[in-house]
C-alpha cells in the first residue's frame, strides 16, 4: 500500500491483491522481514509507477506507455512536438510583424 508494489504485481500476474499482500507478509515472517523488505524496495524502484490522474484520451495513454518503455523515445517525441509549435509561433510572428500587412492601419480603419 506504500508504493503499490503488491497491487502492481497482482495486476501483472492476474492475482487478487490480498493474496499478493498475504504472500509478502508470509515470506516476511519466514525470512525475518529484512529480505522481504529489500525485495519490496527493489521492486518499488524497478516497477513503472501507475499514473496519478486517469487518462483523458488515447493519446495520453500512448504517451505514458511510450515514456514508461523508453524515456529517450518520449523525449524525442516531446522535442518533435515543441519543434512544430515553435514553427507555428514563428509563422504567426512573421505574419503579425510583416511590414507589408500594416496591421496598425487596418485596425484604425476598421473601427
Amino acid at each position: 500500500m506504500i508504493f503499490g508494489v503488491a497491487k502492481g504485481l497482482a495486476i501483472s500476474c492476474n492475482l487478487p491483491i490480498w493474496l499478493v499482500r498475504f504472500l509478502f507478509v508470509f515470506i516476511g515472517i519466514l525470512t525475518q522481514f529484512l529480505p522481504a523488505l529489500l525485495v519490496y524496495a527493489v521492486l518499488a524502484v524497478i516497477m513503472r509507477p501507475e499514473p496519478v490522474i486517469d487518462f483523458t484520451s488515447d493519446e495520453e495513454r500512448e504517451f505514458y506507455n511510450t515514456y514508461g518503455d523508453s524515456r529517450g523515445s518520449a523525449v524525442g517525441r516531446i522535442k518533435s512536438i515543441l519543434g512544430k509549435l515553435d514553427k507555428r509561433v514563428q509563422r504567426l510572428e512573421n505574419a503579425v510583424t510583416d511590414p507589408e500587412k500594416d496591421w496598425e492601419r487596418r485596425f484604425r480603419n476598421s473601427s
